[in-house]
């Protein structure tokens, strides 16, 4: 039954116009965000760009595609009594929901990896193919492709279940798809009012956080020794640990 949810719920948001104006949101978001993209080049500062094509993205863009998402579905499901007529069945409570957050966290990963993989094509058409810079480059095309995922999926693993879980609880305790979206932009924007960075919540627990951030900036890449900072693994898994909470 969870495997039925999960479907259901995949097939409800393809044929939704919702669903597409959110990835319509999203495509907009990256042409402006594309625009005023800081060339590090292909060498010494590459690591920087390759954070920033998954980071980026996962700042504003995601979190506001989750909240429409989610909560305009389960308004949707409230609306039509899905919920109510699956009770009928032998259909558990869990079931449902654990199908809808399933459906939820791989929409939001699929967004967060297209997103990464369009801010990476487009640096490299701008930044590198003109100019040869493949040549002298540190990087092979398939490191760029897998640590492009890699951050994308890191970086994700923390902000996309928080944000997801956020809109979800929002949604069905309000009953009300609008506090959902709105609770989940005003956490997603609070950066602009509220500075988290280098504070225990900035660096725990605001997704994505400084810990997770930072440890895989330098992951795998060629970056200086110089440059490179260093965060132990124990504070990577404590952020996970509150994400996840």
């Amino acid at each position: 039954m969870t495997l039925r949810i999960f479907k259901t719920t995949l097939k409800a948001n393809a044929r939704s116009l919702v669903f597409w104006a959110a990835v319509a949101a999203m495509v907009l978001f990256l042409a402006n965000s594309t625009m005023s993209f800081q060339n590090f080049g292909f060498g010494r500062n590459f690591h920087k760009a390759l954070a920033n094509f998954s980071y980026v993205p996962l700042r504003y863009a995601v979190p506001t595609f989750i909240g429409l998402v989610v909560c305009v579905d389960l308004l949707r499901d409230r609306k039509n009594a899905f919920y109510d007529i699956q009770k009928g069945t032998t259909m558990k409570t869990r079931q449902y929901f654990v199908g809808k957050l399933c459906a939820y966290l791989l929409l939001g990963f699929i967004m967060a990896v297209i997103s990464a993989y369009a801010h990476m094509l487009i640096y490299l058409m701008r930044n590198v193919f003109p100019y040869e810079g493949w040549q002298d480059s540190r990087y092979t095309i398939w490191e760029v492709i897998w640590l492009t995922f890699e951050r994308a999926f890191f970086y994700g693993l923390n902000s996309i279940p928080i944000y997801t879980a956020l809109a979800f609880c929002v949604s069905m305790l309000t009953h009300s798809s609008i506090a959902g979206i709105v609770s989940t932009l005003a956490v997603s924007t609070s950066s602009f009012i509220i500075t988290y960075h280098q504070t225990y919540f900035g660096n725990y627990v605001y997704p994505v956080t400084d810990n997770i951030m930072e440890y895989f900036y330098f992951h795998n890449t060629h970056a200086p020794e110089d440059a490179v900072l260093e965060v132990a693994p124990k504070a990577v898994m404590i952020s996970y640990a509150w994400g996840f909470a």
